[in-house]
């Protein structure tokens, strides 16, 4: 179940001036559909890219770094390795996809077990710099004080 709703993902979006402002309510719907708390997909886009703010997300639209696509399912090209889309709204889609066949299919379903595939770097102190920043960025989110 959402422990957020698309309002609050809008509100995330526009404070940190992401240009996927306005677009919570597609972060929500692609997460409802997926079955997956959009509040991870929010923690990991702020972790990634900062909301779309820095690195390559500027340009590939990508909720986070994925790898380039195998298979036409994807609706994306190619960036140097990585997912480039023509929205958000494709991106947020495909990311859930992602990590409902990669990961929640699989059984991995925790942050934990999840982010030292995800991310990019193997170093174990990375990952676990990760992995707290991502959960307490969920705490805090589903527990506002």
């Amino acid at each position: 179940k959402p422990t957020i709703d698309a309002a609050f993902i809008d509100k995330i979006l526009t404070l940190y001036h992401s240009p996927a402002a306005g677009k919570g309510q597609a972060l929500y719907n692609a997460g409802v559909k997926a079955h997956i708390d959009p509040v991870f997909a929010l923690a990991l886009f702020m972790h990634d890219s900062i909301f779309g703010t820095v690195g390559m997300a500027r340009v590939t639209r990508s909720l986070g770094n994925l790898p380039a696509s195998k298979t036409r399912a994807c609706q994306c090209e190619n960036f140097h390795g990585y997912r480039q889309y023509t929205t958000w709204e494709a991106s947020f889609n495909d990311w859930y996809q992602f990590m409902q066949s990669r990961y929640i299919n699989q059984g991995i379903t925790t942050i934990g077990q999840i982010i030292p595939d995800y991310s990019v770097t193997k170093d174990p102190a990375i990952i676990t710099a990760f992995i707290k920043t991502v959960e307490a960025r969920v705490d805090k989110w589903r527990h506002p004080s």
